[in-house]
């Protein structure tokens, strides 16, 4: 196998007009592929849905390969649906709109009605927008009205999609693939995508899309190299008729020359005087065009200019055009025809007599007509093309954006293109494909003759680049806008909007500024919603940038007066800055987490990306604090659908973060370890970003409580600067390591009354006080902890985490409990029952050891280690830790056992001082060399010792010895 193009199908069921069956080069090679797709097919006939990314260089035969898998699969009873992504004004879903329509008019479906106007909506096939939306839950409603269309059709029969190109494919094309693949997971469905797999045609998004859909369950990919050389013998002995006895050696030149590439040979074997030149060996080598475009240029090139140019309009109209069309642009030129016809003969196009229309057989065959036309010739034939479809069109998405595609490409027709333009733009807007009406208002803005509606054009589109996630850009149209506009209310829409994206990454003094002066130049309406939103906006800004006292104040007034207004929109949008608001002030959490949740109920209805990301973040932030875990659960699938509709990434990521602090506190180390590295690689390849500081902490919590810290002594001196590293986790390493020195430093430096409040209300805040508590119960620091203790009472009832789930602390009451034990100024055994029972709702059980550990550990200062309450406290611990590996619970527990309290009088076995340090150090899993290193002795002393310390305990190695020291408490936890 390995000829690309629509070659060798054989079943009506394939839509004709992609996959006719021309005559062609045999089918040749491809085994391996072949089985491979065969095997998908099988296991997706269970009910296990299969999706196979099929890869490969232009003319690499994906098409051919992915168009006789699925005749197989329709000779075995398939049911074949094909769409393709289109290279000229891609449309949103393109590849979708055929096969879903195809199924929706299917008289003998099980579709029921509010079903069948949820795909056509989405497909913009009912674009009035003064109708109610068929379904009120946004994209994910249309998404998986599409995915019941498919699961309900496969139930009758099993369904190959084939989805051509996706080079081409919008950003919501996209998402509605990713939804389907995740969803439609239990239906009898095969899906088949093309895609190349080399520049210029794989983008550094397209990639990223690529790996991410190779990550999901049940999704493959399979990439295709050149053709072998027996396989190009076959060919050139079947279809050129080439000796067989000198086709191995006229294989291996033209594998040499093409790289085997399967759709050049095609072409060569085709042309009349190559065919020639390969059937007389005695006439090679011959002189094989670099590329497929330079075939077609070369015959392309023997053509009379009229009919040159009836092709040069062909082109124009698309990679597949109807009869019809061309000769009402042609006006039924006489060289029409004929044209037509030497061009099937010169392989540059296909016919497809079914639907009284043509095609080319490659996107390499249209580009080379294309690539030999003047500009003029072009806009001409654009022009000439756009007038003809005009009286045929309707108002569908498809239709609107061709004829905005065509009347871009005429010279002079600006007035007409903004038209479709704007009009694509709201259809886009309707269907959730924000990213595409974004770039299409942007673009009719350009092309507006006044500033006023250039400005109006340029704000819808920002607020659907906000909808899409693409913060960053929507602020930089909207602070374009509010410098350019003089009209108030335009000025005050794109200031409002500045100030809420610029929050989203901090806060900026200069857009609380700006929106401020935008608002007092404005006339003061408390009933028109674009002033309620400034001024939610505003009360955001001033309390994260200006920690002002009357933040608070303000947005509660303007949330009550859209309460009154009864505009659900507006009251969502107030909703979102008094979270933001309320970010870092612990006191108004459960305020919050009711806010989150009457948040979630508004984005669901209305669809909204952005408020549905929004809610998705609080409803897991909030929800881990309160440890109110079916919160955590909807805010993720809120985080999911918000991707899946606007495609941020973000939003894709931070679940991730979560999944890895669940599994974290639960305990489930290798687990969490493998997100974490999955973290770090998709955040990276998606974001180029350096998420090592998020990948750094997730791996530090894993270490310190698997017991794996010891190999980071050698990594640090104790005398790292605080200047270019999150200090905080500098401590927190410090205090592992007991690294006393160092670890007072950095303590220092970071409980500074001026830092301490610097710092109270940032993301991290909550994370960064654990660090400091244990920094300073492993100095025994008093002051620092009598200091530390009511910034930690106010998270008291909750879990500390990061404003952004990168590090999950656990309960606060067990800090608590920890300082009191300390200070000795309260019974801090309260607040640790307080703690174990709340680590046990939320299901954390690493929380909850380390608790009871505390617990005991507390209560064996009081009472001794041999007390009741220690023993039971310490065996619930040991319950727990053992069967997760927690080491550092572990090591803990041991100190507090009887053996280990005698031991401290009579060292076991006879161990020296000296061995039992080097003990400790085996016990970390130090190696001899970081033995020698840490006790300033040489390599073979350190040897020398771990030698006697297996003697005198009858150990056969390192490992034992360690074992042996955990189990007996013979030497002090690390």
């Amino acid at each position: 196998m390995g000829i690309s193009g629509p070659h060798g199908v054989r079943r009506a069921e394939i839509p004709p007009q992609r996959w006719a069956a021309p005559d062609g080069p045999p089918f040749v090679g491809r085994g391996e592929e072949l089985q491979a797709l065969d095997g998908a097919w099988q296991v997706a006939t269970s009910g296990r849905a299969r999706t196979v990314l099929v890869l490969g260089e232009a003319g690499a035969g994906k098409s051919r390969l992915v168009a006789e898998a699925s005749a197989r699969a329709a000779e075995s009873g398939a049911r074949v649906l094909v769409g393709c992504c289109l290279p000229d004004a891609p449309v949103a879903y393109e590849p979708f709109r055929e096969p879903l329509t195809r199924l929706l008019s299917d008289p003998g479906g099980s579709v029921d009605a509010q079903e069948r106007a949820a795909v056509r909506e989405l497909l913009a096939s009912s674009p009035d927008e003064s109708s109610p939306r068929a379904v009120d839950s946004g994209a994910q409603g249309a998404f998986e009205a599409a995915v019941s269309l498919l699961q309900r059709v496969a139930a009758e029969r099993s369904i190959v999609l084939i989805l051509e190109d996706l080079h081409w494919a919008t950003p919501s094309t996209l998402a509605l693939l990713g939804w389907i693949v995740r969803r439609a997971t239990d239906a009898r469905l095969l899906v088949l995508a093309t895609s190349p797999n080399a520049r210029p045609d794989l983008s550094d998004e397209l990639q990223a899309i690529l790996t991410e859909l190779r990550r999901m369950p049940g999704v493959s990919a399979l990439e295709l190299d050149g053709l072998t050389a027996p396989d190009i013998a076959r060919l050139v002995v079947t279809e050129v008729g080439v000796d067989p006895a000198h086709a191995p050696e006229l294989a291996e030149k033209l594998l040499s020359e093409t790289g085997g590439n399967p759709f050049l040979l095609g072409e060569i074997c085709r042309d009349p005087h190559l065919r020639e030149r390969l059937r007389d060996s005695s006439g090679y080598p011959v002189h094989v065009p670099e590329s497929v475009l330079g075939i077609f240029e070369a015959r392309l090139r023997g053509f009379p200019d009229a009919q040159r140019r009836i092709l040069e309009v062909a082109a124009v109209i698309g990679d597949r055009f109807p009869l019809s069309l061309l000769e009402a642009v042609t006006e039924s030129d006489p060289q029409t025809m004929a044209a037509l016809d030497r061009a099937s003969d010169a392989g540059l196009l296909v016919a497809l007599p079914d639907e009284l229309a043509f095609a080319f057989p490659h996107a390499l065959a249209r580009q080379s007509v294309l690539g030999l036309t003047s500009p003029a010739r072009l806009s001409a034939a654009h022009g000439r093309v756009a007038d003809a479809l005009e009286p045929r069109s309707g108002d569908t998405l498809p239709e609107v954006q061709r004829l905005a595609h065509h009347n871009l490409n005429c010279y002079g027709r600006s007035d007409r293109a903004r038209h479709y333009l704007i009009r694509a733009a709201r259809l886009a807007d309707r269907s959730w494909a924000y990213e595409e009406a974004a770039r299409h208002f942007r673009r009719a803005g350009e092309l507006s003759d006044t500033a006023d509606e250039r400005h109006q054009l340029l704000l819808c589109a920002a607020d659907c680049l906000q909808s899409s996630g693409d913060y960053g850009a929507a602020r930089d149209v909207a602070d374009h806008v509010v410098a350019e506009s003089i009209d108030p209310g335009t000025r005050l829409a794109a200031a409002t909007m500045a100030e809420r994206e610029a929050t989203l990454f901090g806060g900026d003094l200069r857009a609380v500024q700006l929106l401020l002066r935008v608002l007092v130049a404005h006339p003061v309406d408390l009933r028109d919603p674009l002033y309620l939103r400034a001024l939610g906006a505003l009360s955001q800004g001033l309390g994260q940038v200006v920690d002002s006292p009357d933040a608070f104040r303000l947005h509660d007034a303007a949330l009550a007066a859209a309460r009154r207004l009864g505009d659900s929109g507006t009251v969502g949008g107030i909703l979102g800055d008094g979270l933001t608001l309320s970010l870092g002030r612990p006191g108004r959490a459960p305020d919050s987490l009711r806010a989150a949740r009457e948040l979630t109920v508004l984005a669901r209805r209305s669809g909204d990306a952005e408020e549905l990301g929004a809610s998705g973040f609080y409803r897991c932030l909030l929800g881990m604090r309160a440890g109110t875990m079916d919160d955590v659960t909807a805010g993720v699938v809120d985080y999911r659908i918000s991707h899946d509709i606007g495609g941020h990434l973000w939003f894709a990521y931070w679940p991730e973060v979560v999944e890895f602090d669940l599994r974290y506190m639960r305990g489930d180390f290798a687990g969490a370890e493998q997100v974490a590295g999955r973290l770090r690689d998709w955040a990276l390849l998606r974001f180029g970003a350096d998420t090592q500081g998020h990948y750094g902490v997730c791996m530090f919590q894993i270490r310190r409580e698997t017991g794996r810290l010891a190999g980071a002594r050698d990594l640090v001196t104790g005398q790292e600067p605080l200047t270019g590293c999150w200090a905080p986790a500098l401590l927190a390493l410090y205090t592992q390591l007991r690294m006393a020195g160092p670890a007072r430093r950095v303590l220092d430096a970071l409980v500074d009354e001026s830092v301490l409040r610097a710092n109270m209300r940032t993301e991290y805040m909550p994370i960064v006080l654990t660090y400091l508590v244990e920094a300073a119960l492993f100095l025994g620091d008093h002051a620092t902890l009598g200091q530390l203790r009511p910034l930690v009472a106010q998270h008291g009832g909750m879990n500390l985490v990061s404003d952004q789930f990168v590090a999950l602390g656990g309960a606060a009451d067990r800090y608590l409990g920890m300082i009191d034990s300390a200070l000795g100024d309260a019974d801090p055994i309260p607040s640790f029952d307080a703690a174990a029972e709340f680590g046990r709702s939320c299901g954390f059980t690493v929380d909850v050891a380390l608790t009871l550990t505390a617990r005991a550990r507390h209560l064996s200062k009081l009472h001794g280690p041999g007390a009741p309450g220690v023993v039971e406290a310490v065996t619930a611990a040991r319950a727990i830790a053992e069967p997760i590996g927690q080491t550092r619970v572990l090591r803990s527990l041991a100190e507090l056992s009887p053996q280990r309290s005698s031991s401290r009088q009579a060292p076991d076995h006879g161990l020296t001082d000296r061995e039992l340090e080097v003990l400790r150090l085996l016990v970390d899993g130090a190696s001899n060399r970081e033995i020698a290193h840490r006790l300033t002795i040489s390599e073979n002393t350190a040897a020398n010792h771990v030698r006697s310390i297996l003697i005198k305990t009858g150990c056969a190695n390192r490992t034992q010895a360690a074992m042996w020291a955990v189990s007996r408490g013979s030497v002090p936890a690390p």
